[in-house]
């Protein structure tokens, strides 16, 4: 099982909210770090989780969030 898990500011005004979401592929976790930027959000801080379903092995890895953004070249204009 892999999960994206990120702290954010929201455009409503709530701070450091925590998200968390299934995701089935690294294509889909950044096409759901793109949805978000887009949507105005202020990500804090962001982690790919991967759980080994047969030994519950967790490992997590930290984005690089101003590298994920310079490499992908977005443009961030609010939807």
């Amino acid at each position: 099982m892999e999960r994206l898990k990120f702290y954010a500011d929201t455009p409503r005004g709530e701070k450091n909210k925590y998200f968390c979401f299934k995701i089935n592929s690294i294509l889909d976790l950044e096409g759901r770090l793109i949805y978000w930027l887009k949507k105005g959000m202020y990500i804090r801080s962001a982690w790919y989780e991967s759980i080994d379903e047969e030994t519950g092995l967790i490992q997590n890895q930290k984005i690089d969030l101003v590298k994920f953004v310079d490499e992908r070249q977005v443009l961030f204009t609010k939807e």
